[in-house]
């Protein structure tokens, strides 16, 4: 639910349009803890995006790969590199796992979140944005054959 809704935004602003299927593949341990890995491709009038979650890993790391005609955009946890027509790569002052509360973007938001605030009309596309990431998201839990009957 919360790295996911991440890469579920970044897919929406990447192809600027609604979402038209959801498939999905969830992971559950056997402890009957909460799901741990999932695999959920999300369709596109005009393409899909597929997005790997797993909490099972050595180390806390997050890379992002965009592909697309023109090139292909990889955030390897603290570098952005850029292949197409040029190359570049450009590093991060942190990482992206650094840490979980992202205060620099808190601080960016905040302006924002402010004026919705002063005039609830200006948070329509952010209510808007939200509910599309929800709906994708459950969709994913719904579509998992592998979800029957999730363990408890």
């Amino acid at each position: 639910m919360d790295h996911g809704w991440h890469a579920v935004y970044l897919s929406l602003h990447w192809f600027g349009r609604r979402a038209i299927g959801v498939r999905a593949s969830l992971h559950w341990p056997a402890d009957g803890g909460v799901d741990d890995e999932a695999t959920v491709t999300i369709e596109f009038p005009d393409g899909e995006a597929t997005i790997a979650l797993t909490w099972n890993g050595d180390e806390r790391r997050n890379t992002i790969r965009l592909s697309g005609d023109r090139g292909t955009i990889v955030i390897a946890d603290d570098t952005l590199h850029i292949r197409g027509t040029s190359d570049e790569s450009i590093r991060f002052a942190r990482a992206l796992s650094a840490g979980s509360h992202h205060d620099d973007w808190f601080a960016a938001m905040l302006p924002a979140v402010v004026s919705a605030f002063q005039n609830p009309a200006l948070a329509g596309p952010a209510f808007e944005e939200a509910a599309e990431c929800l709906s994708i998201i459950q969709q994913a839990y719904g579509h998992d054959p592998s979800l029957a009957a999730p363990p408890r």
